[in-house]
Parts: C-alpha cells; structure tokens; sequence
C-alpha cells in the first residue's frame, strides 16, 4: 500500500512584493515563520494571512504550518 499525501495549496502573492504578501489558502494557518537565504528565523506570525516582510530586498523563505499538521514552504 502507498499512501499518496496532497500538499496543502497555497497562493503567495504579489510576488515580488512591495513588503506586504498576502497567503491564499483553504486550510488554517496556526502560524507562519520568515527565514532569510541563509536559513535564519527572522519573524513568526500566528494564524495571519497577511505577512510584513523584513524592509531590507531580498529572497524570503515562508514556512507555513497548518492547524491540520500539514506544512508548506514558500519562496518569496
């Protein structure tokens, strides 16, 4: 038996953003963690589904857990 797992869909938009994103999705969020490229923790947000993103450009990593478990990581 293989058991075929879904991931979460999950919309990140505008993308580039102007330091505001906003995440599209069908599943609750429990919370959402910013990394920078070089893997550190830089901000965590609980339940929003809109995020402020750290001034400084760059590229972005959100990691994003779901009340049901599930997680998702997205590039910004």
């Amino acid at each position: 038996n293989v058991r075929e797992s879904k991931a979460p869909s999950v919309k990140i938009y505008p993308n580039p953003s102007n330091g505001f994103v906003f995440i599209d999705t069908e599943n609750d969020i429990a919370k959402t963690e910013i990394y920078n490229i070089t893997g550190q923790k830089l901000r965590e947000y609980q339940t929003e589904k809109t995020i402020e993103l750290p001034q400084q450009g760059g590229v972005y990593f959100l990691h994003i857990t779901f009340k049901n478990g599930e997680k998702a990581m997205e590039k910004v």
